[in-house]
């Protein structure tokens, strides 16, 4: 994991800039797979629960079935070498409340939400200094 530096600000209010730190963590093989797992097993139970179904069964059950291990290799796929943003010291700009977030890097600045107060907030990197 690496430590990058961040800025949060709302995005009804950028002028309130909070500056944070944050884990760049990637996805290794291991939680890939272990991800593609659970995603597997949990279709089969969804297909195991509906057998008690009448009529659909006919249809969910193999359906089900056959998708589980899909799921679980695109699941796997999907999270292998995926890079997540960890921010544990960040503070909203909105209420001033404790901010955790976990999101999916995609593309800076990134999109993020409160989840005491709701308000909409724009994460960006501040750029490394040499």
């Amino acid at each position: 994991m690496s430590q990058i530096d961040i800025t949060i600000h709302g995005v009804d209010a950028p002028a309130k800039q909070i500056p944070a730190t944050a884990q760049r963590r990637t996805w290794g093989r291991q939680q890939a797979m272990k991800k593609g797992w659970y995603w597997l097993l949990a279709t089969w139970g969804l297909a195991a629960a509906t057998i008690f179904i009448p009529i659909v069964h006919f249809v969910s059950v193999p359906a089900l079935l056959l998708a589980g291990p899909l799921v679980g290799f695109l699941i796997y796929k999907l999270h292998l070498g995926a890079v997540d943003i960890v921010t544990k010291d960040a503070i909203c700009p909105a209420c001033t409340q404790p901010l955790a977030l976990e999101i999916a890097e995609a593309a800076w600045p990134l999109a993020a939400k409160c989840p005491r107060c709701g308000a909409a907030l724009s994460i960006t990197s501040v750029p490394q200094r040499k």
